[in-house]
């Protein structure tokens, strides 16, 4: 079964991409080779992370607008960069309570970044769960070396354990274009989807008091927002297109994309359940299993 949906998607804004270069070249300046990825520039060897996010919002509010833009970025990358943090003189118990579990797309990840966290597993075939120390003002991406520390699962529990006790933000609902309404969970912080990796909170926050036994269309278009609607109703197929043109337009938006796709949430499991076809747009492939649910065939 396949729903073809194509929608327009805005192409980045130029000045996405020159405050990318600026502070690319900045880091560079000071010695560290990184990868502009959304609000987040990542060492290409996988060791670290930073956020970009204070000083994006600097950035598009400054008086002076683009003319400010060069001084903001030195300011802010000469901050990031002498405040970062080697994970490895670190006590075991700052580790447990620094870590933060957390979603990244594999689209664009360098392969050395991967190659240095091999501990990490993937949340679905296009995105992975990783690991990051957070220091209160960045991110640092926690390797192999450190994780190896720990018996195996413990710092990853607890870095899901982390991830639940922030903030959660709001629950809303959104119509698509369809006429559909499904609900939308958006977040104060730019890490809130990765929320997704403890999925038993963030239900029991977004739709308390009952059980999904045929699970949950899960979308993630971006790091603030998360869009979910049970597969028992009300009635998903007609849904399940509205949100997927939620999260393929909302990830063409935002500059804090994360993904376009639409996913099934099921045992404990995310499975893709879209993709983009090369003439664009967004294709709906549920697959079997999915599809004997939707049409009432499993109950």
């Amino acid at each position: 079964m396949w729903w073809p949906t194509t929608v327009d998607v805005p192409a980045p804004a130029d000045d996405d991409a020159w405050l990318a270069r600026l502070v690319t070249d900045e880091f560079a300046r000071l010695g560290v080779d990184v990868q502009v990825v959304g609000d987040v520039a990542r060492r290409r060897d996988g060791s670290r992370s930073f956020s970009l996010l204070k000083l994006t919002r600097a950035c598009r509010s400054a008086p002076g607008g683009r003319g400010d833009w060069p001084r903001i970025v030195h300011e802010e990358v000469v901050v990031l960069v002498g405040a970062a943090i080697d994970l490895t003189l670190l006590p075991d118990d700052e580790l447990l309570a620094g870590v933060v579990a957390q979603v990244f797309p594999l689209e664009g990840m360098p392969p050395e970044a991967r190659r240095a966290m091999t501990y990490a597993l993937p949340v679905a075939d296009d995105l992975l769960g990783v690991l990051v120390f957070d220091s209160g003002r960045l991110g640092v991406s926690v390797p192999d070396t450190v994780v190896a520390r720990f018996a195996p699962g413990v710092l990853q529990r607890a870095g899901v354990t982390n991830l639940a006790a922030m903030p959660f933000g709001e629950v809303g609902w959104v119509t698509g274009p369809g006429g559909h309404a499904f609900r939308v969970a958006e977040g104060p912080t730019n890490d809130f989807a990765s929320r997704i990796l403890a999925m038993p909170d963030l239900l029991a926050r977004a739709i308390p008091g009952r059980a999904f036994p045929n699970g949950l269309l899960v979308a993630v278009p971006d790091q603030f927002h998360i869009a979910v609607h049970p597969v028992d109703g009300p009635p998903a197929q007609p849904v399940m297109v509205d949100m997927a043109v939620f999260a393929h337009v909302q990830h063409g938006r935002s500059e804090h994309a994360l993904s376009p796709h639409l996913y099934w949430w099921h045992a404990g499991r995310f499975t893709r359940i879209s993709r983009r076809p090369t003439q664009g747009g967004i294709m709906l492939e549920p697959g079997d299993e999915l599809g004997a649910v939707l049409h009432g065939e499993v109950r």
